[in-house]
């Protein structure tokens, strides 16, 4: 009997004992409803929810931190069923309230599945995974595992709001990333997310997210204010914040921006970028940086690998750099390795002196001296009011963490931002 036949039987028989049940889970307090949720408590709470397909519909809040150092090899029960003739997705909201789950661990290696993750499968327009923070995670899915992330396999539609993975190790073969492994859906977002440690795969590997399709809207699924330090090895379609960014010269990539990625980035084959490691058709970058040191082989580029172009044109990148060295063999470049007549670049920059690269398929290579100096940027529209900061002559421009004008950093200018102007004023 194969591993995926293993686990269609085992998973076929959980979702049976749960539909059967009147009640559902068990767990420390609530009824799931979005005005009680579920109270997730304690390790056991945790694994009772995977262990409860009827519950993956309804609204959890974690009321403390959790450890699952217990739950060894494939002993915690995923949330979401993806695998050969499966398709359960979690459709519920999953509300970390800021507490942190340390430890979780999955180790399959030579499994052959889909949908590693705490989560293995999200998919539903008003799904909600927010708050919450995951340390020391450990995913190994061996050499068949596809859609591996710290926090979920595969996002098909839904929404993921400052959730952070750190002290991560992700190993899989295709769709790996720090926090998500694969999205593909219409609706939804990924807001103030980010992703430390290593990852580890073979096609579209990513620091956060290893592969991202937006069908048919091109600007679905947006992907901001996010980042990763990783060190992240692959050998196609390899980036330091996502590896594949849309699938086929026709289908659309996402839109990215206001996110930027440290650490470092090796590709073994093709499609290597500090950011990126391919953006395909309509997939847009915008107000981004890469900060990693690139190591690739064919189409390497400080930002972005290379780019797709198809019936619905190419992609659009404006107001990014990238600042750490790149080496490759074939199509290097200091910001792209490698673009198209379509593509729309505007806005770009990259570090010659510490790339080592004076030529790059886009952008405009610029000195040290000169990526420390806010008029290298301002001269080419960049706002250094609402999104950019610099320390002049001191750092590269960085992405500023709130607005101007939100002076209480809630992630919003209103009426209470102007009283508190107000109240400045008075004194």
């Amino acid at each position: 009997m194969t591993d995926s036949e293993r686990f269609f039987i085992s998973f076929t028989a959980i979702v049976t004992v749960a539909i059967g049940s009147t009640f559902g889970g068990t767990y420390s307090g609530g009824t799931g409803e979005p005005n009680n949720p579920y109270l997730i408590a304690t390790a056991a709470d945790m694994n009772e929810i995977g262990a409860n397909p009827a519950d993956w519909g309804s609204h959890f809040l974690l009321v403390n931190d959790v450890n699952l150092a217990a739950y060894t090899g494939t002993q915690f029960r995923r949330i979401g069923g993806l695998g050969p003739g499966i398709y359960m997705p979690f459709t519920g909201v999953f509300n970390g309230n800021d507490h942190t789950i340390f430890n979780f661990t999955y180790s399959t290696p030579g499994s052959d599945g889909w949908g590693y993750g705490l989560f293995a499968l999200v998919d539903d327009a008003n799904a909600v995974i927010k708050k919450l923070n995951l340390i020391n995670v450990n995913i190994n899915s061996g050499s068949n595992g596809l859609d591996v992330g710290a926090l979920i396999g595969r996002l098909g539609n839904g929404n993921v709001t400052n959730c952070h993975a750190d002290g991560i190790s992700i190993c899989g073969v295709m769709g790996i990333g720090g926090l998500i492994g694969h999205i593909v859906g219409t609706t939804g977002t990924v807001f103030s997310c980010s992703a430390s440690g290593n990852v580890i795969g073979h096609d579209c590997v990513g620091g956060l997210i290893g592969f991202t399709v937006a069908l048919p809207n091109p600007i679905a699924m947006p992907v901001s204010n996010c980042s990763a330090d990783c060190n992240v090895t692959g050998n196609r379609f390899v980036g330091g914040l996502v590896g594949q960014n849309g699938s086929g010269n026709n289908a659309n990539g996402g839109l990215i921006f206001k996110c930027f990625a440290k650490g470092s980035v090796k590709g073994n084959y093709r499609l290597t970028g500090g950011l990126i490691g391919w953006n395909s058709t309509q997939g847009t970058i915008s107000n981004c940086y890469a900060m990693n040191n690139v190591d690739g082989n064919d189409v390497t580029g400080g930002l972005v690998g290379g780019t797709g172009s198809g019936i619905f044109g190419g992609t659009t990148i404006s107001n990014c750099y990238s600042s750490g060295s790149v080496t490759g063999n074939t199509s290097t470049g200091g910001l792209i390795g490698n673009s198209n007549p379509a593509d729309d670049i505007t806005g770009c920059f990259w570090d010659m002196n510490t790339s080592g690269q004076n030529t790059s398929a886009g952008g405009e290579g610029k000195t040290s001296v000169e990526m420390q100096k806010e008029s290298t940027f301002a001269d080419a529209g960049w706002d250094f009011v609402e999104v950019w900061d610099i320390g002049e002559k001191q750092t590269y421009p960085f992405l500023r963490k709130y607005t101007a004008g939100d002076l209480n950093h809630d992630g919003i200018v209103n009426f209470l931002d102007v009283a508190i102007l107000a109240g400045h004023w008075l004194e």
